[in-house]
């Protein structure tokens, strides 16, 4: 950061520039008045900016100003805070997985407003050399128009069917990645940010689908006009599509429904009619939830509270993630 210039009655200047309170650099006292060069920003965010003058007559005061700085190559993730609260979780009328309804108490929590995209998670893998599921155990499934036949050499570079997508489209939702690869993410995201990232809960995942404390209890995540919200198996055309094309829910979240399916932290396993607070799914199994829906399924399929689980290891052209964080 490089400030200069001059005013003829100020004779010196001590710079000071902190960030949430916390001192980040400090000048040594300053005679060419409007002079700063700070060591360089490494962090993002809200800086402030102190000039402490010394005028002509040997009066001091102080000059505030801010500064919003972003790094380049950011990692900052956009995310969305859902204030805590109760609500029914499950369905009376859904497959039987989604029964019974039960109370379900949460925190606020903050989760992702998108899903995390191909260019999010190429990040991750030129930062680490990190190999995914599909690249090490020979590929994933594809959809070739009818089928969903296994194919080697397929990875997260990959579209639906297979083919490597160009650059254009790595505002996609990032597929072919396993619950294993998501939460790999998730720890290499929170060790470049300091900050504690993680898939969501399953009862984190339906609460914010359902607007949180604003829900209006539509049958999709913002409408129960699935169009208006999502790619699903009647718009997509059978591919995925960017990021934030459609509207978002009641709390300003995008592609909850459709899209692909997302990946949550929870061991699956089924409900039962006790209240809960902050559950974090079944206490044994192999299989993990995948909530939402994708641009392949119908609109049964799509609902908010439909359940779909799948070993960890598994990959495919529909099954994607978006991550979460604890207050």
């Amino acid at each position: 950061m490089s400030l200069v210039g001059t005013v003829s009655d100020i004779t010196s200047v001590v710079w000071q520039i902190s960030k949430n309170g916390t001192e980040y650099y400090k000048s040594s006292t300053n005679i060419s008045p409007f002079s700063l060069t700070s060591s360089t920003l490494t962090t993002d965010g809200t800086f402030t900016i102190i000039a402490q003058v010394t005028d002509r007559c040997g009066s001091n005061y102080s000059l505030t100003t801010s500064y919003n700085y972003t790094t380049p190559n950011s990692l900052v993730v956009a995310m969305v805070q859902v204030e805590g609260g109760t609500f029914q979780m499950g369905s009376t009328t859904g497959q039987s997985d989604e029964q019974p309804i039960h109370n379900v108490t949460l925190n606020t929590f903050n989760i992702g407003q998108y899903e995390v995209s191909v260019s999010d998670f190429k990040k991750f893998i030129d930062a680490t050399g990190y190999q995914t599921d599909a690249e090490k155990n020979g590929g994933s499934y594809v959809y070739d128009g009818n089928l969903w036949p296994y194919k080697n050499g397929i990875n997260w570079r990959c579209d639906v069917a297979g083919n490597i997508r160009p650059t254009a489209d790595y505002t996609h939702p990032v597929i072919h990645v396993s619950w294993n690869d998501a939460v790999a993410y998730c720890n290499w995201l929170s060790n470049q940010t300091g900050k504690a990232y993680r898939l969501p809960t399953e009862a984190e995942w339906e609460f914010a689908a359902r607007g949180g404390k604003l829900s209006k209890g539509y049958t999709y995540s913002g409408s129960n006009t699935i169009g208006n919200i999502a790619w699903y198996g009647s718009n997509s055309g059978n591919i995925t599509h960017p990021l934030a094309q459609k509207l978002t829910n009641e709390i300003g979240i995008y592609d909850m429904t459709g899209n692909v399916w997302e990946w949550c932290q929870d061991l699956y396993g089924t409900y039962t009619a006790t209240n809960q607070t902050n559950p974090t799914g079944a206490s044994a199994g192999v299989n993990r939830v995948l909530r939402g829906g994708s641009w392949f399924d119908n609109t049964q399929d799509s609902r908010i509270t439909y359940r779909l689980n799948r070993d960890p290891t598994n990959r495919v052209s529909n099954c994607g993630f978006r991550v979460a964080s604890s207050l």
